[in-house]
């Protein structure tokens, strides 16, 4: 759905999906807001962070699902107040039974460089 945009912002998008389990949190209107989450991502990405790449992946343990959004842009201050995409994707994520965190720079092991950011977003397994 969102190739267009990316197109238009000239993103690339690499995924790196090493574990898409079902989760009970998303059966029902669940789905429907992972997806409308990561919809709110995207714009915020292309119009705040001026990143060239976009890199989507996810990791598990025994109990929850990780997956990471990461740009290569310039990152968020640390002092920023969440704006409206920030606190609505949070809200998505409560009703998911998960967490949502933001990290500026993001993890090495998902940018070497230090730079951007990466939206964390943990759903529990069960």
């Amino acid at each position: 759905r969102g190739a267009g945009m990316l197109r238009s912002a000239g993103l690339e998008m690499e995924w790196q999906v090493a574990e898409a389990p079902v989760l009970p949190c998303l059966r029902g209107s669940g789905a429907l807001e992972l997806v409308r989450l990561l919809h709110e991502a995207l714009p915020n990405t292309v119009r705040h962070a001026r990143a060239r790449r976009i890199i989507v992946g996810t990791e598990g343990d025994a109990t929850h699902v990780t997956l990471w959004w990461v740009d290569d842009g310039q990152g968020i201050d640390a002092d920023a107040v969440p704006g409206t995409g920030r606190r609505s994707m949070a809200a998505r994520a409560q009703r998911l039974r998960g967490t949502l965190a933001f990290h500026s720079p993001a993890p090495r092991n998902w940018l070497p460089q230090g730079r951007g950011m990466a939206l964390v977003l943990r759903l529990p397994r069960a």
